[in-house]
């Protein structure tokens, strides 16, 4: 079971193929739920995520850049949503082995649950990037 604050961590064990190893190096990935409704309810620590974050994903821009500008975060942007998330889910992972931290927000809740991010964090796990899950205090994420 993973729960919130959780992270899925990479392991140092070779993967398939002789001599071949997990990515070291690569940025992590940080799915970080947002208020539903009061832009006030949010985490410091999603705050702080989104602040350091070297990219932010989000299911509609037009509805983050409100969240983004109340806390005056000036981070680079971009959607992901179900008409593109099969597309730019490769996007995302190439970022992610860079070394680009990219933090995944819905229009309003977590991600994965009943809006995209399913694909985006399975391909995560099977490329063995950090995937890292900032929620609110009631959320529970079980396998």
């Amino acid at each position: 079971m993973v729960t919130a604050g959780s992270v899925i961590p990479k392991t140092q064990e070779p993967s398939q193929g002789a001599g071949q190893t997990r990515p070291v190096n690569s940025g992590k990935l940080f799915v970080v739920a947002t208020p539903i409704g009061n832009l006030e309810d949010i985490s410091i620590r999603a705050i702080d995520t989104l602040k350091n974050s070297d990219i932010i994903i989000a299911e509609d821009t037009r509805i983050t850049v409100r969240l983004l500008g109340r806390y005056k975060i000036k981070n680079k942007l971009t959607s992901y949503h179900i008409n593109n998330e099969r597309y730019k889910t490769d996007q995302i992972i190439n970022y992610l082995k860079e070394g680009k931290n990219i933090a995944f927000v819905s229009d309003a809740g977590t991600p994965c649950i009943s809006d995209p991010g399913y694909i985006l964090v399975n391909e995560a796990r099977k490329n063995d990037i950090n995937i890292y899950f900032s929620l609110f205090p009631h959320e529970i994420y079980s396998n």
